[in-house]
């Protein structure tokens, strides 16, 4: 029994020194408006405890339709407009085709 595939979406982005409560904002901002969309399964910011300018995101959409419906839309454009401010460097994004595993 095959199950149907999840993408799942890992990343993390460099945040300017004195940046992070800007950053935050944006990141808050982005991630409620992605969870209410059609296909979201899971969004999530983080920072990273070891760097404290790094914001981590993780992601979980149901189709790669969903995800490409999530990246043309405003959420994703508002976002893409107010980081260049509190960015360090390029964003590292890796995108994975992903099935459940079952758990005892």
């Amino acid at each position: 029994m095959s199950q149907a595939s999840i993408i799942v979406i890992s990343g993390q982005i460099p945040v300017r020194p004195g940046q992070w409560e800007r950053a935050q904002a944006i990141a808050q901002k982005h991630q409620e408006a992605s969870r209410k969309e059609p296909g979201c399964l899971e969004f999530a910011f983080s920072r990273d405890l070891e760097d404290p300018n790094c914001l981590r995101f993780f992601e979980r959409w149901q189709s790669d339709e969903a995800l490409a419906a999530h990246l043309a839309g405003p959420a994703v454009a508002a976002t893409n407009a107010a980081l260049p401010e509190v960015v360090a460097g390029k964003a590292s994004i890796l995108k994975f085709a992903a099935v459940p595993l079952p758990f005892p």
